[in-house]
């Protein structure tokens, strides 16, 4: 079995996947286009990822796998909900409102639309606490114990095609088993949303993440439902699933990306335009229609701010961030009594708990959900992270981004964000406060945040889920 190890660089990850699959045609299928899915099995076979090498039934006969379905489908007992046109599907993403309400942080605004308010809800499992909704998405598995009609069985078929082309194709260490994992992850989701959706009238899927969900987009293709992915978050051109070489423009219609692709504005637009897997009028600039809407726009009065350096984690980077946090607050104990030190968590993040030696630490606090993130950076005046979002966030408010240099697994994204000019390199030993004096008399220009978030575009957005 493949041992657990440190995850790859991005670029590692790349340079792979054009290594060992040059020609996404390997991945075609009469329906589909498999390389999404390629990359999930690549990326957990080089990085040993135990836990996702789950049970598959690729390795026996055909005749067997569809039999197991069958004997599936006479122990079933589910109902199918029933679902309206528009169904969003609901992460785990929460915001609060100007009431103190909280609310989806990406769909609240349009969720409460009257054009839209007639709508249906597939909800996360840790998402559904005081929510209405529809279904979950644990319930798929009682929907997915129903027998496979035609058009399910040749997708399945074609999935042992592809098992045996790529297993002997590519030649990583237990790639053959990672990669039966992922397409059987894949199809199970697929028979799932498939069945409900082929159940139901819908006509349009909202959702924040195009990959992991390439069975539910899969369904989507089949059944000639449109699907829209609001922009959740950063996208660079490092990333996995965005801004995809030139190799995958004749099948991106296949390959199991979005309809529609929303974005903040016009910067992300022109950044998505130099990858191949959408063409220009697929990605739609919405503005800024996240909750947290109400951020400062102009740098307010200096004065104001406290000695506050602002660390903003990312989900389940705590090996990370744990090593930088202890120099850093050593480093304001020994040499910067003046100053305090606040950590916000990721709201997402599944270890919380990683971050506690620090609640009692001096001069320090742990933020989870006290306070949004535009509360906090509007008072401190130091911003450090590695790549994330919140260096975007923080432009236009006063406050100096810092992005962690040559550390750790994501130092290749780390490294676009001076490209993009959105933050001042720092390395691990810098003296962050030294390095903020230098750079209040020595500042470079920074990008727009008109340029990065555009107003909120409701008619827009409104407009392109109506099919208007």
């Amino acid at each position: 079995m493949a041992q657990q190890r440190e995850p790859l660089s991005f670029s590692v990850l790349n340079e792979a996947f054009r290594t060992h699959l040059p020609d996404p045609a390997l991945a075609e299928t009469r329906h589909f286009n498999l390389y999404k899915v390629y990359q999930h099995a690549i990326t957990y076979a080089l990085n040993g990822s135990r836990a996702k090498r789950t049970r598959h039934y690729f390795d026996l006969p055909f005749h067997a796998q569809l039999a197991r379905f069958k004997v599936r489908s006479i122990r079933s007992k589910s109902h199918l909900p029933r679902l309206k046109s528009v169904v969003f599907y609901d992460e785990v993403r929460r915001g609060k409102l100007p009431e103190g309400r909280t609310g989806h942080f990406f769909y609240h605004r349009l969720m409460v639309h009257p054009q839209l308010s007639n709508h249906s809800i597939i909800a996360h499992p840790q998402s559904i606490k005081d929510r209405v909704y529809d279904c979950t998405t644990a319930d798929l598995a009682a929907v997915s114990m129903r027998y496979l009609d035609a058009t399910e069985q040749t997708v399945l078929r074609d999935l042992n095609t592809v098992y045996r082309r790529l297993s002997n194709h590519v030649k990583i260490a237990d790639f053959q088993a990672y990669l039966g994992a992922a397409l059987s992850v894949f199809f199970e989701s697929f028979h799932g949303y498939y069945t409900l959706f082929k159940a139901n009238e819908v006509r349009v899927v909202v959702l924040t993440c195009h990959y992991h969900n390439e069975g539910l987009i899969a369904a989507c293709k089949l059944l000639g439902i449109r699907c829209i992915e609001l922009q959740h978050g950063l996208i660079a051109r490092n990333d996995l699933y965005y801004v995809y070489p030139e190799s995958i423009a004749p099948y991106r219609d296949r390959a199991l990306f979005p309809d529609k692709l929303v974005v903040f504005g016009a910067f992300w637009k022109k950044l998505l335009a130099e990858g191949h897997e959408f063409t220009s009028d697929q990605i739609v600039i919405g503005g800024n229609y996240s909750l947290d809407q109400h951020r400062i726009h102009e740098a307010g009065d200096a004065s104001v701010r406290q000695n506050a350096i602002l660390v903003c984690t990312q989900k389940n980077m705590a090996h990370d961030y744990l090593p930088y946090l202890d120099r850093l607050q050593a480093l304001l104990e020994q040499h910067q009594p003046d100053w305090k030190l606040w950590i916000k968590l990721h709201p997402k993040e599944k270890d919380p708990a990683a971050y506690d030696r620090y609640r009692e630490a001096a001069q320090c606090t742990v933020y989870s959900d006290e306070l949004p993130l535009s509360a906090l950076l509007a008072a401190a005046r130091i911003q450090i992270t590695i790549y994330s979002t919140t260096l975007f966030d923080a432009i236009g408010t006063g406050i100096m981004n810092f992005a962690l240099q040559a550390y750790g697994e994501s130092r290749d994204y780390a490294r676009e964000m001076l490209d993009h000019r959105v933050a001042y390199p720092l390395q691990f030993n810098d003296d962050v406060i030294e390095r903020y004096h230098y750079h209040e008399q020595h500042p470079k220009a920074m990008a727009s945040r008109d340029d990065l978030y555009a107003p909120y575009d409701e008619t827009r957005l409104v407009s392109l889920i109506n099919f208007e």
